[in-house]
């Protein structure tokens, strides 16, 4: 906008972790005035599920960049949109540290302070990160985050790693620990109560490199959760498997194919109860020429072994390619249902629906997000 003020946008997407609360997927708008060559003045707006109001909290902050790689900041935040809920002062220190040039060190402490009376839900949180991004080979991160409070008490750690064995074949892991331990209740009868999970998923990625013409994607995951919040409490373990792949066998025609798999097992008041449930998926792509557009036509079975239940699902649509890696479609689903492990959120239901699709690729991202990075950087 000018010298001193600008206006933002960020997006902070969190892919592949359905209902992930430590680590949502968050939208927020900023304004930023320079005060001076270390300081800014920040007025923001950030939400969630998809509501500027829902979800949501408004901050001004002040932010003092106490040397070339430590910043200082203090907010003044309220929760629940506009109208606020719940009003919050917050001070905290981040450091960035890149001591070769692939590797960085992320650090950051934050406390927090909720401008009422009771002073029950002020807590201090920190948080220690490192990643190492080379170009090639192996990429990894980790990171732990801690908050400690009266009434809650929450550790995450969380760690990914991707090892390209050879040109053609990626090792792709990911793991998340969750402790939280809440106090429920006050006074003599307050009762502490917490939730436990982990979940580990390994996958392994086929891509030839001297041609497009195939590629799979094999995937297993475990999950493990240990409830307490709720009566009565369970433990639910879960397994969850696929394997899809994508065939051209010539070029403008798409094959793609998938199975997975769901064990689930749950325990609650010393009963245990199992399912176990699968899903087939096949679709079929046609390109018109070189007119851009394309047609699809796809069919699903699931089946829920335990009960004999088995659902049939179809759907047909048309798209739009605006470039090689970003598509537009609008189509029918013929019958819908849900199971957001296996089918995800794509057959809720049935009728008409409008797809977006992107793909994204190191070799069309790379300097994008590269030149993004210097920019906030210097910001």
């Amino acid at each position: 906008m000018t010298p001193r003020w600008s206006l933002g946008a960020q997006r902070d997407q969190t892919f592949g972790d359905e209902n992930l609360n430590y680590r949502p997927t968050l939208t927020t708008l900023r304004s930023r005035w320079k005060l001076n060559e270390r300081s800014d003045l920040i007025v923001e707006h950030a939400f969630r599920d998809g509501s500027p109001v829902d979800s949501s909290f408004t901050a001004v902050a002040l932010q003092s960049k106490v040397g070339d790689d430590v910043t200082a900041y203090a907010n003044y935040q309220i929760d629940g949109g506009i109208a606020g809920r719940q009003n919050q002062a917050i001070v905290g220190l981040r450091h960035a540290y890149r001591p070769r040039p692939h590797l960085g060190v992320h650090t950051a402490f934050e406390r927090t302070w909720t401008l009422r009376r009771d002073d029950t839900s002020n807590f201090y949180a920190y948080s220690v990160a490192a990643e190492y991004l080379p170009p090639r080979d192996i990429k990894t991160s980790a990171r732990l985050e801690q908050r400690r409070g009266r009434t809650l008490d929450k550790t995450v750690i969380s760690g990914a790693l991707d090892l390209a064995v050879g040109r053609d074949l990626f090792v792709l892991t990911k793991q998340v620990y969750t402790d939280e331990e809440r106090v429920q209740g006050s006074g003599p009868s307050a009762a502490k109560a917490g939730l436990r999970a982990y979940r580990i998923a390994n996958g392994l990625a086929y891509r030839p490199s001297r041609h497009d013409r195939i590629n799979g994607l094999a995937r297993y995951e475990r999950r493990y959760e240990r409830n307490t919040l709720v009566v009565p409490t369970h433990r639910r373990w879960t397994d969850i498997g696929s394997f899809e792949f994508i065939i051209e066998p010539r070029s403008q025609v798409e094959w793609f194919a998938r199975y997975a798999f769901k064990v689930a097992d749950l325990s609650t008041r010393g009963v245990s109860t199992q399912t176990l449930t699968d899903l087939w998926m096949t679709n079929v792509r046609l390109e018109r020429g070189q007119a851009r557009w394309d047609v699809l036509g796809e069919y699903r079975l699931l089946t829920q072994h335990y009960s004999g239940e088995r659902i049939h699902g179809a759907s047909a649509e048309c798209g739009w390619i605006l470039t090689g890696n970003a598509r537009v479609a609008g189509g029918y689903n013929f019958a819908g249902y849900h199971d957001g492990d296996l089918a995800g959120h794509s057959y809720w239901a049935r009728g008409p629906y409008l797809k977006i699709q992107s793909k994204f690729s190191e070799v069309a991202v790379a300097s994008w997000l590269d030149g993004m990075q210097s920019a906030w950087d210097s910001w």
